[in-house]
């Protein structure tokens, strides 16, 4: 992610006076108001600015419509699979590593109304499987797409234009530590993978720090430079969230041995976690984004 789009700045009284939300140059330009809402047939795009995914599925429930989430991680291509980076590392992060061909295929089957077998990744396995997911669109029915190559039109290049509307949700940090250092936004994103990942997908605080270089070359290739092609951008950050983080990264991070390589990155963000009390997780909503990456959501994450 990104700490905004170039030129941009905060202004809290754009958009009806929502928080956190930056004055985009491009998103300023007639939009047709505040909530969007793009149609192609059986198969349409609805999101607003002020919801998050999964809470954005949700809230277009309660607005009448069958919201129906598709996580593109889920066409990830079998790990063997996996295209190689210049240090001859699995790339998880580029295009390739998707099955654009089968997503783009199965995307114009529901938007045509055919009834079709979603796939879902086993993180564990490296093995994309199928486990009798199906599903065919109706008239009410939308689409939530979410993935990190969302805003890239190679991704979706066999869905009509007129059918997108794009998001792009960035966590830019708002805390600094005193008057002369601010607290990086990459932090609190590399914090924020290793609980999910920890949790979600088995892996160890070490793999989670070993693979962030490479997270971050992608960020660098495949998010930034499609960033102005959003609709709209706002900031996914919580005040409270680095207090709550504390208690489960903590003891994945303590967990890392001195002989280990990430041990240096480890001792220092233990450090940074010394200037925070924590919060224990009883203290966070049900409904809040944080219950994404710590567990306990009313939402299906």
């Amino acid at each position: 992610m990104t700490d905004r789009f170039p030129g941009d700045t905060e202004d809290p009284s754009y958009a009806g006076g929502h928080p956190g939300v930056w004055n985009c140059q491009n998103c300023r330009a007639d939009r047709g108001g505040w909530k969007q809402e793009v149609r192609h047939d059986r198969w349409s795009v609805l999101l607003r600015q002020d919801y998050l995914f999964p809470q954005a599925v949700y809230s277009a429930g309660a607005h009448g419509m069958k919201p129906h989430p598709i996580a593109v991680d889920n066409y990830f291509v079998n790990r063997e699979h996996t295209p190689l980076d210049e240090f001859g590392e699995k790339d998880y992060e580029c295009l390739e590593a998707i099955d654009v061909e089968q997503f783009n295929k199965d995307m114009l089957a529901l938007l045509n109304g055919e009834r079709i077998e979603l796939p879902v990744f086993n993180f564990k396995t490296g093995q994309r499987e199928y486990k009798g997911d199906f599903l065919q669109l109706g008239k009410e029915d939308i689409l939530v797409i979410e993935g990190i190559h969302g805003l890239n039109d190679k991704l979706s290049y066999a869905l009509p234009k007129e059918s997108k509307f794009k998001i792009y949700i960035s966590a830019l940090t708002q805390l600094n530590i005193d008057e002369h250092n601010r607290i990086p936004t990459t932090d609190g994103r590399l914090i924020r993978r290793i609980v999910r990942d920890a949790r979600t997908r088995g892996t160890s605080a070490s793999e989670t720090i070993a693979r962030w270089p490479s997270v971050r070359r992608g960020e660098e290739k495949n998010i930034f430079p499609y960033q102005e092609e959003a609709d709209v951008m706002f900031n996914s950050a919580l005040i409270y969230e680095l207090a709550c983080l504390k208690v489960y990264a903590e003891p994945l991070l303590f967990g890392i041995s001195k002989e280990e390589p990430e041990y240096l990155e480890a001792n220092r963000l233990l450090k940074f976690f010394d200037y925070f009390v924590a919060v224990p997780s009883e203290e966070v909503p049900n409904n809040s984004l944080l219950r994404e990456f710590i567990g306990g959501s009313c939402f299906n994450t």
